[in-house]
């Protein structure tokens, strides 16, 4: 009799320096974005190597530079085209600063030689384009109610004069192609 397979043991975090308790004052108010990203770099401006630091900050910089484009664009009502919308999405779908918090989270870096190799870089940017697309498709419904256009299946239906039946199934193609190039690298 096999037995059943065990439960993941949750992650025990430490306690991060310095943050706040909800006070009677701060109860109920949401935090800023701005808010949370020098609560953020506070946070993480003691922990890593250098070398980690600098990256964190250059990865941040990139990502705040990036969404403050992607808010002027979106105020001007300017469209970017599929693929150079999916080229920003790799950077203002955070992934690549949740994969530098992941480092110092498990307390061990990637090194130089493994981040600048070929293969990783590959095997990196195909899962990033992967969660990027599947959020994508899963923020679709809540995107469309508000009217947004900054979706890659809006995008896509758009470039392509076609209607969201043969864009939703373009952004799975495209999940599956990202998928299969990971593996190529990692499988």
């Amino acid at each position: 009799m096999q037995r059943p397979p065990e439960r993941p043991r949750p992650l025990r975090l430490p306690p991060l320096t310095g943050s706040r308790t909800p006070t009677a004052a701060g109860a109920g108010r949401r935090r800023s974005l701005v808010e949370a990203f020098v609560d953020l770099r506070r946070r993480t401006a003691v922990r890593g190597s250098p070398a980690w630091r600098e990256r964190f900050e250059r990865s941040l910089a990139q990502l705040l530079a990036a969404l403050e484009g992607e808010r002027r664009s979106r105020c001007r009502g300017d469209l970017p085209g599929v693929e150079r919308y999916l080229e920003l999405r790799r950077v203002t779908g955070y992934t690549p600063l949740l994969y530098l918090l992941t480092e110092e989270l498990l307390g061990c870096e990637a090194p130089a030689g493994v981040r600048s190799a070929e293969p990783f870089r590959q095997a990196r940017t195909a899962s990033v384009d992967a969660i990027d697309l599947i959020n994508e498709l899963y923020s679709l419904p809540k995107e469309l109610a508000r009217g947004e256009s900054h979706n890659f299946v809006v995008l896509y239906a758009r470039e392509h004069p076609c209607g969201l039946d043969r864009a939703v199934p373009e952004a799975g193609r495209r999940v599956r192609e990202a998928v299969d190039r990971f593996r190529a690298r990692w499988g």
